[in-house]
């Protein structure tokens, strides 16, 4: 089984944010930074949707390593809640 394989079936067996945290690290080590920067971000957003402080849903990501295509893909979801960190 590939490192690849094995990460994924660890996340279906217990889908917790570790073993998510480790595919993203795998994603960005193997060229594909664009992806893992995804997954973190939706790490992100959903532990700030299960928090209970009910403040605004914010979400800040690096647009250093994400296309414009992305950034504008989150732009369009997040709107004003989008902070790019330089």
């Amino acid at each position: 089984m590939s490192d690849h394989a094995g990460l994924l079936r660890a996340i279906a067996d217990d889908p917790d944010d570790t073993a998510r945290l480790i595919l993203a690290d795998w994603y960005e080590d193997n060229g594909d930074a664009e992806r893992a920067e995804f997954m973190r971000t939706q790490i992100q957003r959903a532990a700030r949707e299960s928090s209970h402080l009910g403040g605004p849903r914010e979400l800040s990501v690096s647009g250093t390593s994400m296309s414009n295509e992305g950034i504008a893909a989150l732009r369009e979801r997040f709107g004003d809640g989008l902070t790019l960190l330089e």
